[in-house]
């Protein structure tokens, strides 16, 4: 997507399964910078720094998605979320 709209920058792809990751980098671009790692880790998080800082950037959006998965009944995935705003 920021290829598209125009960007040049080196943008970081940052997942726990490496061979997911390197597929993904492969196909997209090769702008991206690979990084093996767990959002839930804070040392991998650390390491993510650290790779972006390398390459001379910042990052400026972090999305990230534990991927966990799990049903609850509605009312109590309610009540979890109203606790944790």
């Amino acid at each position: 997507m920021l290829r598209r709209n125009g960007s040049s920058k080196k943008v970081p792809m940052f997942l726990s399964q490496v061979d997911e990751l390197n597929t993904a980098v492969n196909h997209i671009d090769k702008n991206v910078i690979g990084v093996q790692g767990d959002v839930s880790n804070p040392e991998d998080l650390d390491r993510l720094y650290d790779t972006v800082k390398q390459h001379k950037r910042r990052i400026d959006v972090l999305f990230t998605n534990s991927g966990v998965t799990g049903f609850l009944p509605l009312a109590l995935h309610q009540r979890f979320l109203n606790q944790h705003k």
